[in-house]
């Protein structure tokens, strides 16, 4: 996983002094996805005797450095987060569901060989699956009345590509500060 950045809007429903209901909606730019490390490809550096053209080539396997990114755009919806204060304490815990729709989701490829050289590939992620569902879990500290931090994760239930056998889920952890 790597580092995102979004911003939205929250609506705040106060159910009684220690209990609210959020809204919230948002647009958040997220890395999916990364990977580092090394592979293999056979090179061919020629033929075995170059005076002889029925000569056979040679093949070498040559080792590269990969890196592979999957990013996104993220539209998210978070229909209900219910947020409870348990003290007088300005300390909240909240849980609720998050909905995402992954937009201009991407697969960049980067290939560095050992002579210097490199290629790189970026390609739309054609196998993405059209939303994710989750669970929120977070904790917040509510420095006024308005304004608040909070710490949550969102555990993902669906898979990235949407089939049952891609056990790779999202899963995000995230710090906001929240003007209600």
């Amino acid at each position: 996983m790597g580092i995102g950045f979004g911003g939205g809007a929250i609506r705040r429903i106060p159910l009684t002094n220690s209990l609210n209901v959020n809204l919230e909606a948002s647009f958040i730019h997220r890395n999916l996805y990364s990977e580092k490390g090394e592979r293999i490809k056979p090179k061919d550096i020629g033929p075995t005797d170059p005076t002889d053209p029925t000569s056979s080539h040679s093949i070498v396997n040559e080792k590269y450095d990969y890196w592979e990114d999957e990013t996104e755009f993220v539209l998210s919806f978070i229909p209900v987060l219910v947020q409870f204060t348990p003290f007088e304490f300005p300390l909240y815990v909240a849980a609720g569901f998050q909905v995402d729709f992954p937009m201009l989701a991407k697969l960049t490829t980067t290939e560095k060989y050992a002579d210097g050289s490199s290629d790189d590939d970026t390609e739309p992620y054609e196998g993405r699956a059209w939303y994710d569902l989750g669970i929120v879990l977070g904790v917040g500290y509510s420095i006024t009345e308005r304004f608040s931090f909070n710490l949550r994760s969102v555990v993902g239930f669906t898979s990235v590509t949407g089939k049952r056998a891609d056990a790779r889920t999202p899963t995000q952890y995230g710090l906001s500060v929240d003007f209600f």
